[in-house]
């Protein structure tokens, strides 16, 4: 599974919650609660939501990751003020494994480098729908592309997919919100709250 808070083998990070109302920010900060290979790490961590169309600058920010082959980013819909807090709990209850999460959250990571990397970038969802999630987006009018390949499709794990090599940040990241869109459990307002935990950036040791 695709942790939510942190990469495979890291330590999660504080809950998401989801987003109400539509206000485009950005927000930097840096990541103290991660651990790679045992040292901690400053990874900064960008947050800031948006309504598509409107994708460019998270396609960027994928493009930066890709380039770097670390760091991934969190996808997380908008929803309605009347169904905030049911939603924030069961995230909460998701991340902790006691529940199912009441909206879906999207995870995107690229092929990473290095010699524990992967060849493919990874595509997660968490989602309230159940088993064979690939086969009702197919059935909801957004099949997995017949290219990719689904590594997963768990009630409770949720659903990860592998883009071909060489698809298009912009291919990726269509799929990656009409699916998680698809997948919700409750009605959503159309903006998404992203979440780019960007690459670390190198030790003044290793630069001198």
């Amino acid at each position: 599974m695709l942790n939510p808070g942190c990469s495979p083998g890291q330590k999660p990070q504080t809950s998401p919650r989801p987003v109400v109302g539509g206000r485009f920010r950005v927000r930097l900060a840096f990541s103290d609660s991660c651990r790679h290979s045992g040292m901690p790490s400053r990874r900064p961590v960008e947050q800031f939501e948006f309504r598509p169309p409107t994708t460019a600058v998270v396609v960027d920010r994928m493009r930066v990751l890709s380039e770097a082959g670390d760091g991934w980013l969190n996808l997380l819909p908008g929803v309605p003020e009347e169904e905030a807090e049911p939603a924030r709990s069961g995230v909460l209850s998701t991340l902790f494994g006691t529940a199912r999460p009441p909206v879906s959250m999207c995870t995107w990571m690229p092929a990473a480098s290095g010699r524990r990397g992967t060849g493919e970038q990874s595509i997660g969802i968490l989602h309230p729908r159940g088993r064979r999630a690939a086969a009702q987006l197919a059935e909801l009018g957004v099949p997995v592309p017949s290219s990719w390949r689904v590594s997963q499709d768990h009630a409770r794990r949720g659903l990860i997919v592998h883009p071909l090599p060489g698809a298009s940040p912009i291919e990726v990241l269509d799929w990656t919100l009409r699916a998680g869109a698809a997948l919700a459990g409750v009605p959503l307002t159309g903006t998404w709250q992203a979440r780019v935990f960007l690459p670390v950036p190198p030790s003044p040791t290793s630069t001198a």
